[in-house]
């Protein structure tokens, strides 16, 4: 059921089965995990909890730490179901508060195709915001000390995600030498949606650029 979970360790899971089946199917190929907003915090989780299992992590505007947030009156339903400590039978939804396009891109064309988007996701249910939120803990239970470089893609004017709360975050719970294979690229003008943005060529040029960097060399 699209924007509900019942247990962040299923999504854990998930890219578990989904990483065997790639070294499965492409032995000795190196693999990189990218997550994507949201998708950037449950990536690091995952690095953290399964350590090498991919030869690199990408995150692209992660939602380690975020401006945006529920409103206080969602946030007391999200509380209300954590302090009941268990499933409940019926699933309560909540908006996404992001529902502005402006968030995303300045630029008008696909401004209008998220609007117009049939697949665009409006609301997440309370169970949902509930394990986002487990997920920021586990996040900031101790020093996270990955043994794989790590690439973190940032725009400037974004309005989703603190940058510079992140960066704190990686100095506060990244262990030193978790740190020195951390590489930050901040393109001060994009919007959160890098794919988006007049620069996108220059973006996924520096992304395959450190991939290459990083790349077993052949003999």
């Amino acid at each position: 059921q699209r924007g509900h979970i019942e247990d962040f360790h299923t999504l854990l899971d998930d890219i578990s089965a989904f990483l065997d089946l790639i070294h499965t199917e492409n032995p000795g190929v190196p693999v990189y995990l990218m997550g994507v907003s949201w998708g950037g915090k449950l990536a690091l989780l995952y690095e953290a909890t399964h350590p090498g299992e991919a030869d690199g992590l990408i995150l692209s505007t992660p939602g380690i730490v975020a401006k945006a947030d529920l409103s206080f009156s969602d946030k007391l339903r999200v509380a209300r179901i954590s302090l009941a400590g268990e499933a409940t039978a019926e699933v309560e939804y909540a908006p996404i508060p992001l529902n502005d396009p402006g968030l995303f891109t300045d630029d008008p064309e696909w401004r209008d195709w998220i609007s117009e988007d049939p697949s665009t996701l409006h609301n997440a249910s309370l169970q949902f915001y509930r394990e986002s939120i487990q997920i920021d803990a586990e996040l900031r239970k101790g020093p996270i000390d990955s043994k794989v470089p790590i690439l973190v893609q940032l725009a400037g004017r974004d309005e989703i995600i603190d940058n510079e709360g992140l960066r704190n975050y990686f100095e506060k719970f990244l262990t030193p030498e978790c740190r020195s294979r951390l590489k930050i690229l901040e393109y001060p003008k994009a919007r959160h949606t890098l794919e988006f943005e007049p620069n996108s060529k220059e973006i996924i040029g520096d992304l395959l650029t450190w991939v290459a960097s990083i790349a077993p060399k052949s003999d």
